[in-house]
Formats: C-alpha cells, sequence, structure tokens
C-alpha cells in the first residue's frame, strides 16, 4: 500500500502510537498557543484554539484505544469522526462526563477511607443520608444539562472566537471575556488529564493487566458495541436546538422522576 493510501483509518497499531504523540503534541500547542492569546486578553481566539485542542484529543484519544487492540476506526463512518467537526463534540462531551465521575468518584474514595462507617450507615440512616444524595443527583443533573448546551454548542463558539457575526445582535470575538475563556480552559485540561491518563494506563499495556483488556476488547465483540456506535454515527446529525432543548428537557424530568423514587424510598 504506498503512503497516499494510508490514513488514520488503515494505520498499523504502532502508527497509531506514532500519530497520536504527534496530536497530542498538537493538542499541547495549542493549549500554549491559547494560553499567550489570553495573557495579551484575546479571549476569543484563545477559546478557539482551545475548542480545537478537544477535537485533536478525541483523535488521539481513538488511535491510542486502537493501537492497544480495541476497534473503534473498524466502526462504520468511523473515518467522519477525523473529517467531521460535529462528531467530536458529543465524544467530548461523553468523556468530560467520565472525568467528572471519576473525579467525584475519587473523592467519595477519599471520604470512606477517612470514615468507612460512612458505607455501612448508609442503609440504616436515611433519613441524614438520602438528602445529601439527593442534593448529589440534582447537582449532577443540573451539570450534565449545562454540559449538553456546551459542547453541542462548541462548534458555534469556536467560530464566534474567530469571526464578527450578526443574528439580532452583534456577535464578535471581542466581545468574549476571561470567564468565558477560562470556562473552556477547565474543561480542556480536564479532557487532557484523561487522555493523558489513559496514554499512561494503556501504551504498551504496563500499569494494566493484558488479560482483563483483552477481556474487555472481547466484551464490545459480543455484545456488538461497535455496530452500535456505527449506527449512532450513520444516523447523527448536528442538533439543532429544539434536540438540544429536548435533552435538557429528558433531564428535567429525569430530576422528578429521582425525587418521587427517593420520597418512596424514605417511607419504606
Amino acid at each position: 500500500m504506498s503512503n497516499e493510501n494510508i490514513n488514520f483509518i488503515n494505520l498499523t497499531k504502532p502508527d497509531c502510537l506514532l500519530v497520536s504523540e504527534e496530536i497530542l503534541q498538537n493538542a499541547d500547542e495549542l493549549i500554549n498557543d491559547a494560553e499567550i492569546l489570553a495573557k495579551n486578553k484575546s479571549y476569543g481566539r484563545g477559546i478557539s484554539l482551545l475548542i480545537n485542542s478537544i477535537e485533536e484529543l478525541m483523535k488521539a484519544s481513538i488511535l491510542i484505544f486502537d493501537a492497544n487492540g480495541y476497534q473503534f476506526r473498524s466502526v462504520k463512518g468511523a473515518k467522519k469522526l477525523f473529517n467531521n467537526h460535529s462528531l467530536r463534540y458529543p465524544l467530548a462531551f461523553v468523556l468530560f462526563l467520565l472525568v467528572l465521575f471519576i473525579d467525584d468518584f475519587k473523592s467519595l474514595l477519599l471520604k470512606v477511607k477517612s470514615k468507612p462507617t460512612i458505607i455501612l450507615n448508609f442503609p440504616n440512616n436515611k433519613e441524614r443520608y438520602y438528602p445529601i444524595f439527593k442534593k448529589y443527583i440534582h447537582y449532577k443533573i443540573d451539570q450534565i444539562s449545562n454540559e449538553i448546551t456546551w459542547f453541542f454548542n462548541a462548534e458555534y463558539l469556536r467560530l464566534e472566537g474567530i469571526y464578527v457575526d450578526y443574528s439580532g445582535e452583534i456577535k464578535s470575538p471581542l466581545k468574549l471575556s476571561v470567564k468565558d475563556y477560562d470556562e473552556v480552559l477547565y474543561r480542556v485540561e480536564k479532557i487532557r488529564a484523561f487522555v493523558s491518563e489513559l496514554n499512561n494506563t494503556l501504551i504498551f499495556q504496563n500499569n494494566y493487566p493484558i488479560n482483563k483488556s483483552k477481556s474487555i476488547q472481547d466484551q464490545l465483540k459480543s455484545e456488538n458495541v461497535y455496530e452500535k456506535l456505527g449506527f449512532i454515527i450513520s444516523k447523527y446529525k448536528s442538533l439543532d436546538s429544539k434536540q438540544i432543548e429536548s435533552l435538557r428537557q429528558f433531564c428535567v424530568d429525569f430530576k422528578k422522576d429521582i425525587n418521587e423514587k427517593l420520597s418512596d424510598s424514605l417511607k419504606i
């Protein structure tokens, strides 16, 4: 196969590693350049570069997985993930939520480690712990709802950081603030840390039992996960405002449902 016929989809595993490292380096350079722009109060252009870095991190994560035996590039329509901006943001959304839940789990483990009776007392002290649990669930649902809006509008924000537009009002890169920039940087740093940890964990499977990794890979195949992902990609188009609002409404309805179930549990 000539070099001109080689692309992201048919890279060998060793080449996936090489290319992923180049992509990660480029993502880091984009973040560094964004920081320079932000220090000079060019927040809009800095935001655009940060969002570009998210896209690069998504490409790198796919290659890192496949370099270690996974087959995400075999998914029908996977080429679109490397060519289509809008498809990378849902992937980033899922990874970002995963990071948030991992952070919460780590925090919980630290609390349990310092006070193991928390877990032991939970079933027998509903009146005390259920309100805390309810508050946490409400917070996470609201957080997910906000992230739905942000990630599915990320492409618009990326363009807003570069171009002046007019739609009922002036939208200009010059109007984006340090607060806008910091909100994007927070998400980028979380995702970058996750991809870095993924890279360090999976690469050559130094710290990850090979048999466990193989078990996960086999499970993905047996449960037709790759086929299901291909179906989602084939049906996906950029969400419009009505669809985004529907997703947010789902979060609201889910919160109500959780309230009812927790209230019923307290009555038992």
